[in-house]
């Protein structure tokens, strides 16, 4: 299996036709999620993903679609407040999981 660095890199290559912003926030948005996933022993989660190939065509159709918002990892984080009444079992990548190809 593809560690998380080797996938990481592979998808920057993948996405080297996208605009440098554009590619810079989707590979800060999911070289953070890897890594909140390896900090919680969630191992799997480069298999998670799919392929670099897969989830870079993926992004490239979100963006396409204006959907690349998604990738700014510039976003507003939550505070406690937010998650009240919220499943405690629940992990936070579990709920903020980034969209798999279909």
């Amino acid at each position: 299996m593809m560690d998380r660095m080797a996938y990481l890199f592979s998808l920057e290559k993948e996405l080297k036709d996208l605009a440098i912003d554009e590619r810079q926030n989707a590979l800060a948005y999911y070289g953070e999620y890897l890594a909140d996933a390896q900090a919680a022993g969630q191992n799997d989660a480069v298999a998670v993903l799919g392929s670099p190939h897969t989830l870079a065509a993926q992004i490239k159709a979100d963006i396409a679609m204006g959907d690349g918002a998604l990738y700014n990892v510039n976003r507003p984080t939550s505070n406690a407040s937010d998650n009240a009444g919220s499943d405690p079992s629940q992990s936070p990548l579990q709920s903020e999981a980034p969209p798999l190809a279909k």
